[in-house]
C-alpha cells in the first residue's frame, strides 16, 4: 500500500463546525462542575473521562488549535489514570488532574475501569505526550481489568498487554481470533494490535495495511450501529495516537482519513 495515498472517508457528521464549537462550550461547563466538586469528583471519574473525550471530538470538528487539543487530551488521561490505578491500588493514590493534585480512595476492581477504559486513557496520554501517565497505566494488572466484570472478551485484553508490551519494549505476537468473536473487536481492535506490532517492528507496510482495514471497520461500526452523532467517533482514537507514534519515529504512513485529523495536533 506504501507509495500511494489511501483515504477512508468519514461519515457524515449531524452538525457544522459552528455547531461543534457551541457544544464544546457547554461539554466544557459540564466537565469543570464534575471535576471540581470536591465532594462528587471522585464517583465522577467515569462520566468525566468520557466527557472529555467527547469534549475533544467537538473540538476537532470545530477547528480548535492543537494546544487546546493536547489540552483536553491530557485531562482525559489524567482522568482516566485515576479511575484506572484506584480500581488497581490497595491505598490512596495521588494523581494530577488539571492543574490540581488530587488524592483518591482505593475502589478495587470495577466494571468503570476495564480494558476499553484502560485503552482509551492510554491512547489519549500518547497523544498528550503524556509518557509518565503511560507507564503507570502500563503498571495496572490485566488480571484486575477482568475481575472489572465489564468485559470478557480475551481481544480486548490481548490489546491492553500489547501496549503493555510496547511499553516496556517486550516482544510480543498479535492474537490468532477466533470467529466467534464480536464484530468490533475483529473489525477494529484486531487492527488496532496488528498496528502496534507493526510500530514495534517498523514495518510501514504491516502498519498502514492494519492502519486502513481498522479505519474501514471503524467507519462500518459507527454506521451499522447508527452512532454518528457520537463525538467520541467523530475520530478513531486508538489509530489516532497510533498514527501521531508512527510519525514521532518517522515511519511513513500513506492511509488518510477525517478520522485522523494529523495536521491538528
Amino acid at each position: 500500500m506504501s507509495g500511494t495515498v489511501h483515504r477512508i472517508e468519514r461519515h457524515a457528521l449531524p452538525l457544522t463546525a459552528a455547531g461543534a464549537a457551541g457544544q464544546a462550550e457547554v461539554e466544557r461547563s459540564i466537565l469543570d462542575d464534575f471535576l471540581g466538586d470536591p465532594i462528587g469528583r471522585a464517583d465522577s471519574l467515569g462520566i468525566s473521562m468520557r466527557g472529555a473525550q467527547e469534549l475533544l471530538g467537538y473540538q476537532i470538528v470545530a477547528g480548535a488549535p492543537a494546544s487546546v487539543l493536547l489540552g483536553t487530551a491530557r485531562l482525559a488521561a489524567q482522568v482516566g489514570e485515576a479511575l484506572l490505578r484506584r480500581a488497581a491500588a490497595d491505598e490512596p493514590v495521588t494523581v494530577a488532574i488539571g492543574g490540581g493534585t488530587f488524592r483518591f480512595a482505593p475502589t478495587g476492581p470495577s466494571p468503570e475501569a476495564g480494558p476499553v477504559e484502560w485503552a482509551d486513557a492510554y491512547y489519549l496520554a500518547s497523544i498528550a505526550g503524556e509518557r509518565d501517565i503511560a507507564r503507570r497505566l502500563a503498571g495496572v494488572p490485566v488480571a484486575v481489568l477482568r475481575q472489572g466484570g465489564a468485559s470478557d472478551d480475551d481481544v480486548l485484553f490481548d490489546r491492553v498487554h500489547a501496549l503493555q508490551m510496547s511499553t516496556t519494549g517486550e516482544r510480543f505476537e498479535p492474537p490468532r481470533v477466533e470467529a466467534s468473536s464480536s464484530d468490533y473487536p475483529v473489525s477494529v481492535v484486531v487492527p488496532e494490535i496488528e498496528a502496534i506490532y507493526a510500530l514495534s517492528t517498523a514495518d510501514a507496510l504491516a502498519f498502514d495495511a492494519a492502519l486502513g482495514r481498522g479505519l474501514a471497520g471503524h467507519r462500518a461500526f459507527v454506521e451499522a450501529e447508527a452512532r454518528e452523532g457520537d463525538p467520541t467517533l467523530w475520530y478513531a482514537l486508538g489509530f489516532l495516537a497510533l498514527t501521531l507514534e508512527a510519525r514521532r519515529r518517522e515511519l511513513p504512513v500513506v492511509v488518510e482519513s477525517g478520522y485522523l485529523p494529523l495536521d491538528r495536533f
